[in-house]
């Protein structure tokens, strides 16, 4: 600074005032730049689900680029994990794939044998980052043949979200956060629940509603094939497995409620207004992340349980990865500092709180002024991390949107009536397994 001064004084004298100001800045300019040092700038692109202007997440990259003047995160949002994927991949085939990416759990597989994601490993142990700080069944949902491919940045459990007043008008007993009723009891209650309260013949509040819309709704079948003590495959992956009892009974439980008439056959974009509303009392299966929306904009006093069960309990996980597709070393350097920061305590506590996803770090409930004393505040939580220890990996069906949308299409042809449940899942399990078939070949 001694050396700026000096020149300033000597152009005064040469140049006069004005023009010494501007030859100042010219100079304190270039001083700037060599203390800053020679980094070089970085520019990240970031695909995440959250929408256009989430302000959560604006709010993580305002602070990561404030600790990091060299590096911009550019962010691009999408509406759901079905989109996210397809225009990644776009970007991939066209070969200028995203730095970053969020991805769906249900395309984990997908991503990593199509995408080339850089393995988070040597990154890992460079930084010495504690992984036991991460519940170990989160840690695994990012992890492919052994090694860390993508770090869970996102994670839920389906939930029974109620509408208390109406419980207490049908005279059922207000449950407990950590309760988990019968499959029995969820029937019973939606039959109890489903009423024409003015007697015009129609009905006025259904009992309940499964979110039904996308791909990933399979995430709910998933939870309910699993209840009943099955799976989709075998251990292997190569043997589909919905022409069996477990599959067969979960279909067959959305078949009952649909054409009793205690279910509507609606999508999950018309169901939630109407639920939000008072007309439908329970959204089961629903994901936890959905606490802080329904908590906020629900029209009654909102209660929450834990996933129904029958023979077991047993819940898949939900949420997301984020991997880093960059091909420049640089740039993969810097990705990484996103997601480390992303996934720290306080990167973990700001997603938690703006979303309703549980954090993916332990430490993060311990300490009251990150998630502590928000849990503590908020004990629909509990509904959710109750059910950590019986979390399992949702299932990574080969070939991205292909199977998901074929078991889409025949959730929906058992709810409208126009195949019986069993029939639907025989007859899907072939379609399936031919595309399972035709996966494992190309592999050998």
């Amino acid at each position: 600074m001694m050396w700026i001064a000096r020149k300033e004084a000597q152009m005064r004298k040469r140049f006069g005032k004005q023009r010494s100001i501007v030859l100042g800045l010219v100079i304190l300019g270039i001083w700037r730049i060599l203390t800053l040092g020679t980094a070089e700038a970085i520019e990240l692109e970031f695909f995440h689900i959250h929408g256009l202007k989430p302000d959560w997440i604006i709010r993580l990259v305002e602070i990561f680029e404030q600790n990091n003047p060299d590096i911009t995160i550019q962010r691009s949002g999408f509406k759901n994990y079905d989109e996210i994927l397809e225009k990644t991949l776009a970007r991939v085939v066209a070969g200028r794939p995203p730095d970053i990416t969020m991805q769906g759990l249900i395309y984990t597989n997908f991503v990593v044998e199509n995408f080339a994601p850089v393995p988070l490993d040597p990154f890992i142990a460079e930084d010495q980052i504690d992984l036991a700080d991460f519940p170990q069944s989160v840690l695994k949902l990012g992890q492919y043949e052994g090694k860390q491919m993508g770090l869970v940045f996102e994670y839920s459990v389906p939930l029974i979200f109620y509408n208390q007043d109406a419980f207490r008008k049908a005279g059922i007993p207000i449950k407990d956060y950590d309760y988990s009723p019968t499959i029995e009891e969820v029937e019973e209650w939606a039959e109890k629940l489903t009423v024409d309260t003015d007697g015009d013949g129609k009905i006025d509040q259904w009992g309940i509603i499964y979110p039904f819309g996308t791909a990933a709704e399979y995430w709910r079948h998933q939870a309910l094939v699993q209840i009943y003590g099955g799976y989709f495959t075998s251990p292997d992956g190569r043997q589909a497995l919905l022409d069996q009892e477990p599959a067969i009974k979960a279909l067959e439980h959305w078949e009952r409620m649909a054409l009793k008439g205690y279910m509507p056959v609606i999508t999950w974009s018309q169901a939630w207004p109407t639920f939000k509303a008072g007309k439908i009392a329970m959204a089961a299966g629903a994901s936890s992340a959905n606490i802080t929306t329904f908590s906020r904009e629900a029209q009654f006093e909102l209660g929450t349980m834990q996933m129904a069960h029958a023979v077991k309990r047993s819940v898949p996980a939900g949420g997301n990865n984020v991997f880093i597709l960059a091909k420049d070393p640089k740039k993969q350097k810097a990705a990484w500092k996103f997601i480390k920061w992303i996934t720290s305590p306080e990167g973990t506590t700001i997603m938690s709180k703006g979303t309703g996803y549980l954090p993916v770090r332990n430490s993060t409930l311990k300490i009251p002024e990150l998630m502590g004393d928000y849990v503590a505040a908020n004990p629909m939580t509990h509904s959710a991390l109750s059910q950590v220890d019986i979390m399992t990996p949702w299932h990574n069906w080969p070939g991205g949107t292909r199977i998901p949308y074929l078991l889409k299409d025949a959730y929906w042809e058992v709810m409208l009536g126009k195949k019986p449940a069993r029939q639907a899942s025989i007859e899907v399990n072939a379609k399936i397994q031919a595309v399972l078939d035709e996966y494992y070949k190309k592999k050998e």
